[in-house]
């Protein structure tokens, strides 16, 4: 038992390490600059000024702040304050880039709509 007791405690502290690790992984600040420079190029599209896209321009605008501040947990973005659940959920994954759990492509790639 005290055997089990032990490899279980080595384990333990193992993912805790990882885990530890996993926050530390950080994007580099030239892909944060040129997400940012993608934000902007979808904030100039005309279309965002639509009604219909008003939460993605909110989700948007939040983001940049996510990126220029390098916030990187979801409390501390105070993403609760956002009014809509898509524009929550842009902010999320400016969040989830800067901890290297999204992809510069899929947070540009919300679909701007026409009509």
């Amino acid at each position: 038992m005290l055997f089990l007791e032990a490899d279980l405690f080595v384990i333990c502290n193992i993912i805790a390490i990882f885990a530890f690790l996993k926050h530390m992984i950080m994007i580099e600040d030239k892909e944060i600059k040129n997400c940012i420079c993608g934000i902007k190029k979808r904030l100039d599209d005309k279309r965002i000024n639509r009604f219909c896209n008003s939460s993605v321009r909110i989700g948007y605008i939040k983001s940049l702040e996510i990126l220029k501040k390098k916030i990187c947990n979801y409390e501390d973005a105070n993403i609760k304050e956002l009014p809509t659940t898509q524009s929550r959920a842009i902010a999320v994954l400016a969040v989830d880039f800067l901890n290297g759990e999204c992809t510069e492509s899929v947070l540009l790639g919300v679909p701007i709509k026409d009509r």
